[in-house]
């Protein structure tokens, strides 16, 4: 969740340019985070509302293995 909501935004653009971050740019930065954890949560809940279990906890692995297992990396 943190890769997809935090790392994986305007903040990698930010760190590959060297820049430095100031209000607007930490604005720009929480407005996408913010919408992209909406999503996050929104979706895992509809995966854990519809009853399909298989479904919700391969989901789960699919984001654990894509983004977690190689994290330092």
């Amino acid at each position: 969740m943190v890769a997809f909501c935090f790392r994986n935004t305007v903040l990698e653009n930010y760190h590959a340019e060297d820049v430095p971050i100031n209000d607007a740019r930490m604005k720009s930065l929480m407005i996408e985070a913010s919408q992209k954890l909406s999503w996050w949560l929104n979706g895992k809940h509809y995966l854990s509302s519809t009853g399909d279990e298989a479904l919700y906890r391969y989901a789960v692995r699919v984001f654990e293995t894509k983004y977690t297992s190689n994290w330092e990396k």
